[in-house]
């Protein structure tokens, strides 16, 4: 009998185990007509704002007669606040796609890529196209997906449509226009946690409809953290929720059956069932049932239409009602992208990127492009390979790219897929996340995201980092250890890595109001080993009026 491989989860102190275990035996674990060689190897989702339909129903825009597409070139650089830039009038979807795709575009030819445009509000499902519930396009008419998918093949690019499972961006966002379906606003029945028909009728609907003369958002105990904030995300315990979201993937395989695939992005948002009312077998159905559409497209068109799964660690997953191993045992999926994309040498991925092979399901490592924007993560293409080196080490075959607004960014696509190469390039992985123990107490749970705050008066305290090296240690001219800080001198601070005594052998750096301390090349690779590094800092008792800061830890590989 096969020895089972369980995932331990730490959660507040106690071990529970997962049940992540090998396939059974006699289970099929060879390949079979969803073979993972056939995904592109990199993945890049597009949330599609530019496509939908509403857009254009602002009358300032109409009269503008302006065309505008929504970009943030710089979220690398702290500028994180996506707007809309008006361009110069487009008359082709070739003449858009310049714009929106002109880096993809430039690298097609030499890597293996899909895009994953967000679909939720591109399609009027269930109205259809002559319905007239949303405005006709001023430029490609009622369909703008048949001139993407055509784009996408003329460009050497693979189609993929993104379905977001339960996008909660009306729950918090003053604008929830572009993210409510038109199908639930006669419904708000079918919310996890519904307000009642008078606040619908008389707070939230003028809020979606707005005009002029309307409130340009909630009431702020309506807001998200207020006292009479509701949670706007659908609940699949309702049939009608379950068939709208297999009816739009079924839609889009039915009129678009030249496509590649379909994504299902479970992360935006996790959750489908108000709390300790989950209900897994009836999302296990909403999967199967997705499945077996697109075999039934398949059987008449000759195309496989692919079904990629954007997921959540395993615990997260499963106390959501998720069951991804089930769906990975039925064979229900092609892909999975495993994370939210915001955790790198955190993100615990190898026992499902192990088990998915198993399974013949191609494995993608997340990368979220929005959250490059502290010091630590400061966008260099050094950094963006260390991150791929990482998500490659923990057993990812290819990566997927979320929020990724930066065009002149997209050359570095084709090295980052060539992984043999891309050990020998210069890199820098970094670690902006630890876990902290107070005054010799045990390490918590939760992970704290830097800038780490040891406060005035604190006592003294742990903060342990793991940063997940995967770089070609013989061929690097040189190997740098740096932990970074705004303020800490050495009286006050221990460092160890990988349980080795390292602090006098560190140099400090005084540079641009911040202290650093960096481990020399000599000292770096005696220590510093592929795989997850623990790197633990030890401050003492902070007896000054001002906070101590911790900004993070990098290690830069230059060759």
């Amino acid at each position: 009998m096969k020895r089972d491989r369980v995932l331990k989860i730490v959660v507040a102190g106690v071990v529970l185990s997962a049940g992540l275990a090998a396939a059974p035996a006699g289970a099929q674990t060879g390949p079979d007509r969803r073979s993972a060689g056939s995904l592109p190897d990199m993945l890049v989702n597009d949330d599609g704002t530019a496509l939908t339909f509403e857009i254009f129903r602002n009358a300032k825009h109409r009269a503008a007669k302006t065309h505008w597409i929504s970009l943030t070139p710089n979220y690398y650089y702290g500028d994180v606040d996506p707007r809309w830039i008006p361009v110069e009038p487009y008359e082709s979807f070739d003449q858009y796609a310049a714009v929106r795709w002109e880096g993809l575009q430039a690298v097609a030819p030499d890597v293996s890529l899909g895009i994953a445009l967000c679909v939720n509000l591109s399609v009027p499902w269930p109205y259809g196209y002559e319905s007239g519930v949303f405005p006709e396009h001023p430029v490609w008419g009622k369909d703008p997906l048949t001139p993407y998918v055509a784009w996408c093949r003329e460009h050497n690019i693979e189609p993929y449509f993104s379905i977001r499972m339960n996008d909660q961006h009306h729950s918090v966002h003053a604008n929830p226009m572009y993210h409510v379906g038109r199908f639930f606003w006669d419904q708000p029945e079918l919310f996890i946690d519904p307000p009642s028909r008078e606040e619908w009728e008389e707070l939230y609907l003028p809020w979606i409809n707005r005009g002029t003369n309307q409130p340009s958002q909630l009431p702020e105990s309506y807001r998200k953290g207020g006292p009479d904030y509701h949670d706007l995300r659908v609940n699949y315990a309702f049939e009608q929720v379950r068939d709208f979201y297999v009816g739009l993937a079924e839609d889009l395989a039915e009129n678009h059956p030249d496509a590649s695939g379909i994504e299902l992005d479970f992360m935006r948002s996790l959750k489908f069932f108000p709390e300790g009312e989950e209900e897994p077998e009836k999302l296990t159905r909403v999967v199967r049932r997705i499945r077996e559409s697109l075999d039934r497209v398949e059987d008449r068109s000759g195309n496989r239409i692919r079904l990629v799964a954007r997921i959540p660690t395993y615990h997260d997953g499963y106390a959501a009602g998720m069951r991804v191993r089930q769906w990975l045992d039925e064979d229900l999926l092609d892909g999975i992208v495993l994370g939210h994309g915001t955790f790198f040498s955190d993100n615990a991925m190898e026992e499902w990127a192990a088990y998915a092979k198993s399974r013949d399901t191609k494995v993608y490592g997340p990368i979220e492009r929005m959250y490059f924007k502290t010091r630590i993560r400061e966008a260099t293409p050094e950094k963006v390979r260390g991150v791929a080196s990482t998500l490659y080490g923990k057993g990812a075959e290819g990566l997927y790219f979320f929020n990724w607004f930066a065009p002149e960014e997209h050359y570095l696509l084709p090295e980052l897929a060539d992984r043999q190469a891309l050990r020998k390039k210069n890199k820098t992985y970094f670690a902006d996340t630890a876990r902290v123990a107070r005054d010799k107490k045990e390490l918590g749970s939760r992970l704290i995201r830097t800038p780490l705050v040891h406060r005035a008066g604190e006592v003294p305290s742990l903060y342990r980092f793991v940063l997940s090296v995967n770089s070609d240690f013989k061929a690097a001219d040189e190997i740098r250890l740096s932990v970074h800080t705004e303020n800490i001198h050495r009286e006050f601070i221990r460092i160890t890595v990988n349980d080795a005594e390292v602090t006098d052998d560190m140099r400090l750096i005084y540079g641009a109001g911040r202290l650093t301390y960096r481990l020399p090349d000599t000292v770096a690779r005696k220590v510093v080993e592929n795989g997850d590094n623990r790197i633990d800092v030890r401050l003492s008792a902070n007896p000054f009026d001002e906070d101590l800061i911790i900004e993070g830890v990098t290690c830069d590989f230059l060759y």
